[in-house]
């Protein structure tokens, strides 16, 4: 968790840097997004997954973030919320 939560706070470093619509602004939002959800918090992890695909909906990556989180949120698999993430990323 060390390793995820460091990412995070230079990532945040970067998010204050760069102009907002900047290709490295999604890919710094996917990967807060990632890091978020490795260190248990979904839904901080779902604030910048969101923001990811606001400015880009067809950045694969995120698609495999969104349904680690939706796994989060629906751990039994009962309701099938990572499922149409996961496809999204394969295909």
């Amino acid at each position: 968790q060390g390793n995820y939560q460091q990412a995070i706070e230079r990532l945040l470093i970067l998010e204050k840097s760069i102009e907002v619509g900047n290709k490295l602004t999604k890919n710094t939002y996917a990967l807060l997004a990632y890091s978020y959800i490795k260190i248990g918090e979904p839904q901080k992890a779902d604030e910048y997954a969101k923001k990811t695909l606001k400015l880009d909906s067809d950045l694969p990556f995120i698609y495999y973030v969104k349904a680690l989180i939706n796994q989060h949120f629906d751990k039994d698999e009962k309701l099938g919320l990572a499922k149409s993430h996961y496809e999204k990323f394969l295909y």
